[in-house]
């Protein structure tokens, strides 16, 4: 990439609609904080309201997924009958939420990757930081999702054991495997290319100007899906240290992934019972 003395002429900086955009970004999580606050106020409150015992009818469902909690039971007394509004658990997603470009600032970040000096834009680099949000898409799924809602922890504490995340996964495969294994893997590929296109497209403007490979997305996806199905031809590999760990990572994930897309195309030609 080539740079300029002053970053802020950088023509992928000083773009208005590159600023409008990182803008947009600023203002919307902020009102995403703001969601986030408001909803953790809420969950306290209803915690708080729970062990004074002052809800109109305990025995409503809102209040089932309560009884008998360890960890709540557990620390009533160091809750003082009142929950603490400033949690780890809110920290950690206020620290997630406010990964994200800077508006009205950038600067360059350098790699030496093979003898080759590689440009970031800081804005890049927090551009793939920023996709760790998809924790919250991924929250969101399984709070919705009918096997974490009050009524199914209730039947499942009935019979000696407690929901949680693995228990989703596990159950969202089993009834439905086809579409959850679709819907992981085409999730997959589009994020892992997107996050290796960043890294490497300039890499591969340095390397090879006639030829810059990452710069068509659908290389960066050709490159994922090969390495994600293990097969890795080796016509397309990555050249910097951050591309190169982001295809560890998707080469550990792609073998797990692939164990479940061979167990699922299994169930697909055995016959149930009733056939």
């Amino acid at each position: 990439m080539k740079t300029h003395p002053d970053v802020s002429k950088h023509p992928r900086v000083s773009n208005s609609l590159t600023q409008l955009v990182r803008l947009t970004i600023t203002f919307t999580t902020i009102g995403a904080m703001g969601c986030l606050i408001m909803r953790h106020y809420h969950k306290q409150k209803w915690i708080t309201k729970y062990f004074l015992e002052t809800s109109e009818d305990p025995t409503q469902i809102e209040f089932m997924h309560y009884e008998n909690d360890k960890h709540f039971l557990a620390n009533k007394e160091d809750f003082g009958h009142r929950a603490p509004l400033l949690t780890r658990e809110l920290l950690f997603e206020l620290f997630l939420l406010a990964l994200q470009p800077l508006p009205l600032y950038d600067s360059y970040i350098t790699f030496q990757c093979k003898k080759i000096t590689v440009v970031y834009l800081l804005s890049e680099v927090l551009l793939v930081l920023m996709s760790v949000r998809i924790y919250f898409l991924i929250r969101c799924v399984l709070n919705y999702c009918e096997f974490m809602d009050a009524f199914s922890k209730k039947i499942c504490r009935g019979y000696g054991f407690e929901t949680g995340v693995k228990f989703t996964i596990k159950s969202m495969l089993i009834v439905n495997p086809e579409s959850t294994v679709m819907y992981i893997f085409f999730a997959t590929v589009f994020i892992f290319a997107y996050l290796i296109r960043i890294f490497e497209m300039p890499y591969f403007r340095a390397s090879s100007p006639g030829d810059p490979v990452f710069d068509n997305f659908f290389n960066a996806i050709w490159f994922t899906v090969i390495t994600l199905t293990t097969i890795g031809y080796g016509d397309i590999s990555p050249g910097t240290q951050p591309g190169m760990l982001l295809t560890i990572l998707l080469a550990f994930w792609g073998s797990i992934l692939l164990s479940l897309l061979v167990v699922t195309v299994s169930s697909i030609f055995t016959l149930d019972q009733e056939q």
